[in-house]
């Protein structure tokens, strides 16, 4: 029988930097069309609206900080439907 080589899997490190495509939301009303991101002293620089092919480690960070972002909306929300019912209650 003959040996089969079995291809090693891909490391986390090697995943991180394999291309992925992104497209940047443009948001009404914001003036800067640019968005940076930065990943252990390595920086890129995307523009809003353009699909570009970044590295997952970025893909990663933006995903991350666009959870950060809702979880911040969903909270801000809260706090002023708590306050508008303090409000009603005086």
């Amino acid at each position: 029988m003959g040996n089969t080589v079995k291809n090693p899997a891909p490391s986390v490190d090697d995943l991180m930097e394999e291309l992925v495509e992104y497209t940047a939301p443009i948001l009404p009303g914001d003036g800067d069309s640019t968005i940076l991101v930065s990943v252990n002293g390595e920086t890129i620089r995307i523009m809003r609206g353009e699909t570009v092919s970044i590295k997952r480690k970025f893909l990663d960070v933006l995903k991350n900080a666009e959870q950060q972002h809702m979880a911040l909306r969903r909270t801000i929300q809260k706090a002023q439907h708590d306050a508008e019912k303090a409000t009603a209650a005086l």
